[in-house]
């Protein structure tokens, strides 16, 4: 799957630069990998990502090492008392 998202407008090359990459940074924390960009006439920026189909893979199989981690847990607190 295909995502863009548009930058609005910034006059200041450097602040341009530093949103565009807190936006890069967080499509990637939600699973989406940079491809390109494409700067238009009125100075906006549009960034396009793809889906990154092994980042809900991995976080699905992080969600279940925790839940097994907490029953791990509560079982050995159990044997402790």
């Amino acid at each position: 799957m295909i995502k863009t998202v548009v930058v609005d407008r910034i006059k200041n090359a450097h602040q341009r630069a530093l949103k565009i990459e807190e936006v890069i940074t967080e499509q990637k924390e939600q699973g989406f990998d940079f491809v390109s960009a494409l700067g238009t006439a009125k100075q906006e920026t549009i960034l396009f990502f793809d889906e990154n189909p092994g980042h809900k893979l991995n976080s699905d199989i992080n969600k279940g090492i925790k839940e097994v981690k907490g029953k791990i847990d509560k079982i050995v607190d159990v044997i402790k008392k």
